[in-house]
């Protein structure tokens, strides 16, 4: 049976302009206290799977303090020479990390951007997760509106086709 990653649990920190920052990590409830179920991209000192209380406020639920570590840790390589990107991907491989690789593009408008999401997480669905979004290295554990905008702009029959010769090949 698959946890129940449901609790949205909020982070402040300071970001590298040293502004007030927030991100939410998904988490699933473990008696008084939530286990995080997704890699934090900017948020210091957690990893998947730590275990952290929460304070609520206004009905939004914060993070306190740490319970306890998981062995996890979050690395982020910020890649700025794109030809060095395989090299040091495969070596970081080699000692047994797994590599979660985001490509920042800009997107046209927010509906683009969530379409791209859609895309991408669909492409990264596995045997544990056939649905990519529910994959917990993934940052949105919910299906977003991009399937929806994606239907709509009759775009879902295209994407499935494209999805299935590349599995394929």
């Amino acid at each position: 049976m698959k946890e129940e990653i449901k609790d949205k649990i909020k982070f402040d920190y300071y970001d590298l302009e040293g502004k007030l920052s927030v991100e939410s990590v998904w988490t699933s409830k473990e008696e008084n206290d939530y286990r995080i179920k997704n890699i934090p991209f900017f948020i210091p000192n957690v990893a998947y799977d730590y275990i952290i209380s929460v304070e609520e406020e206004d009905g939004e639920l914060f993070f306190d303090d740490i319970v306890m570590e998981s062995g996890n840790s979050t690395l982020q390589v910020i890649i700025y020479n794109e030809n060095d990107i395989e090299e040091i991907t495969k070596k970081m491989i080699l000692f047994n990390v797994t590599v979660k690789k985001f490509d920042w593009n800009p997107a046209e408008s927010s509906r683009q951007a969530f379409k791209d999401e859609y895309r991408r997480m669909q492409t990264e669905a596995t045997e544990d997760y056939p649905e990519g979004y529910a994959n917990p290295v993934n940052y949105n554990i919910i299906q977003s509106p991009g399937k929806n905008y994606t239907l709509q702009d009759g775009l879902l029959h295209i994407f499935q086709r494209q999805q299935k010769s590349t599995v394929s090949d």
